[in-house]
């Protein structure tokens, strides 16, 4: 997605991180956040990692009661392989792919995968207690803890680009401009701050259909995914982000298109917590899918992610069969009507205000998928074999200059200013929108029923949040009064959303709309138009319908403008993974 160049220098530190991230890189690999001990205590083996300075948390993994003695163990540097050796021989766990995990020369487990290093433990007590889940508040007697520095495993969670058929971009390293300006014209445009290079011109459009006219070996030879991966408390949040020289999609076609998906993993083990994939603007829903919800399926390795045609926003294919589907693929909206999803034909037809339907996504097959260059060393199995391992990881970069943009748009500087100072890498928390159909909020604003002016406020709630209650929609408890405050109505609004810009609602109100007039019972419906966060403003709502007064008859027109004042949504951080819980917003704060 397109964005213009940001003045960074004053919110960022001198690696583009928001202060007070933490980066993995080898100046803080060797961060308390990032060790992990394991005890064989009797029948089961605990894994714990740092919660905070002074707790751990711990899981349980029960072994067989088959008699077969422990002997050792050993856990793979990136702590999500465990080997046991026994009286009988070694099994190992953890999770879903086939590897291969070596002790310097010594081989042990060979499963034709990638050999793995084991990480180097400390034989000793961990120093703090490991609180568990549940129950166990202290080691048991008699266990000895084994201590590993572990790191991240970027390849591994690497995801699959599945890409629609007939998708003539793909990701590549910033650098392809070095190959696009050589075999055209030397032409430079200049930024402009007013516009952005959101439309390609003569100078674009030379050089897009150069890209075109490249071998396919050689945009192949370019391909790339960029990386990097923030330590959090009890997790790691792996960041991948693809850079397309160019957006062709029907709506607003650019050069600098840059996409990214953040894959939240937990340090005990590497099981897969959230995938949480860019789509579009700060209008549209981003793909969310929160493993840890009582009804989520866990992801399995490989993971893989749709890729939208020409304009390549970003989404979870949780059970990799090829067709997006809301509530499995996504799950952290559930209506329709509030999925993006993916939609190939974006800009063609009317997509922007219909609900999500299956037909706006064509079917990927496995042979249009890209995974990375090392995607066989870990996945070797016939399933995939379809898959093309065609991409390499590449570390994201870095610059050395904030204040200002690269002067020329069609250059390496300038795409790596783009990624570089995304919002979103700046600060990752803004993957969530929380801003957008939030579990409830209070608004406020101004209404007008039948030429009478009315301040109005309201709060409203979900009801996906509400336990044993499956229905769309959210209901609103609203107030209108009198600029005096001593007249006016209080009622309940129902509302529902056709799109992600729009919807129906429907109320009833009693009140008085005169000062000292008798009282009345007031109907209305009619449609409403949402505008998600613009202008750096909250949430803008405008209500417009007819209103039935009894016993008066027709009231009028029934008009209100509202902007949130406070909202609740899901946790927007990140570590120690656990289920989403609520987090008060004050007014437009992301």
């Amino acid at each position: 997605m397109h964005k213009f160049c940001l003045i960074a220098a004053v919110l960022l530190g001198s690696d583009g991180t928001l202060m007070g991230q933490e980066l993995w890189n080898e100046a803080t690999r060797a961060s308390p956040l990032n060790f992990v001990a394991v005890s064989h205590c009797g029948s089961r083996l605990l894994l714990a990692t740092p919660k905070d300075g002074q707790e751990w948390r711990s899981e349980v993994l029960d072994l067989p009661e088959d008699g077969r003695k422990i002997l050792d163990f050993e856990l793979s540097r990136g702590g999500t392989k465990l080997a046991i050796l026994d009286d009988q021989r070694i099994t190992h766990y953890l999770p879903d792919q086939i590897y291969g995990l070596t002790n310097g020369q010594q081989t042990l487990v060979d499963d034709t995968g990638e050999k793995l290093e084991i990480a180097s433990p400390t034989s000793q007590p961990v120093g703090v207690s490991p609180k568990s889940e549940p129950g166990l508040t202290s080691s048991p007697p008699g266990c000895t803890w084994k201590k590993y520095l572990i790191q991240p495993e970027p390849s591994l969670y690497a995801p699959v680009l599945e890409f629609a058929p007939g998708e003539i971009i793909h990701p590549t390293v910033t650098e392809i401009w070095s190959d696009l300006l050589s075999s055209v014209k030397a032409t430079t445009i200049q930024w402009n701050p007013s516009r952005g290079p959101s439309i390609l011109k003569a100078p674009g459009q030379q050089r897009l259909e150069a890209y075109l006219q490249l071998p396919d070996s050689t945009k192949e030879r370019y391909s790339a995914v960029y990386w990097r991966v923030r330590s959090y408390p009890g997790s790691w949040l792996y960041e991948y982000w693809t850079y397309y020289a160019f957006d062709v999609g029907y709506l607003q076609p650019h050069v600098h298109d840059t996409e990214h998906v953040f894959v939240e993993v937990d340090k005990l083990g590497g099981r897969v917590v959230k995938i949480l994939a860019q789509a579009h603007t700060d209008m549209t829903p981003n793909n969310l899918y929160f493993a840890l919800e009582r009804s989520a399926d866990k992801p399995t390795l490989p993971l893989f992610v749709f890729v939208e045609k020409g304009k390549h926003s970003i989404a979870p294919d949780i059970n990799r069969d090829g067709k997006f589907t809301p509530g499995i693929d996504v799950n952290s909206i559930r209506e329709s009507a509030q999925v993006w999803g993916v939609r190939d034909e974006v800009g063609s037809t009317d997509s922007h205000v219909l609900p999500y339907s299956s037909s706006m996504t064509a079917k990927r097959s496995l042979g249009d998928a890209w995974g990375p260059s090392t995607f066989r060393n870990y996945f070797p199995q016939n399933d995939f074999r379809e898959v093309r391992p065609i991409y390499r990881l590449h570390p994201f970069p870095t610059l050395t200059s904030w204040e200002t943009c690269p002067p020329n748009v069609l250059s390496t500087a300038f795409a790596n200013h783009e990624l570089a100072t995304h919002r979103d890498a700046r600060n990752p928390g803004r993957i969530y929108k929380p801003w957008i159909f939030p579990s409830f909020q209070l608004r406020v604003g101004y209404a007008n029923v039948g030429g009478n002016h009315l301040i109005s406020n309201g709060y409203v709630l979900g009801l996906r949040r509400l336990p044993g209650i499956p229905l769309p929609g959210r209901i609103a408890v609203e107030s209108l009064f009198l600029p005096t405050f001593n007249r006016g109505y209080v009622g309940i609004q129902y509302e529902r959303a056709f799109s992600t810009l729009h919807g129906y609602f429907a109320g009833y109100y009693h009140g008085s709309r005169l000062e000292f007039g008798p009282s009345e019972n007031l109907y209305y419906f009619g449609a409403y138009f949402e505008i998600q966060k613009k202008w750096n403003l909250c949430n803008i709502t405008f209500h417009l319908g007819p209103a039935i007064s009894s016993p008066n008859g027709f009231a009028g027109v029934y008009f209100r403008v509202t902007t949130t004042l406070f909202r609740s949504e899901r946790t927007v951080g990140f570590g120690v993974p656990q289920r989403g819980s609520q987090q008060m917003t004050f007014g437009c704060r992301s």
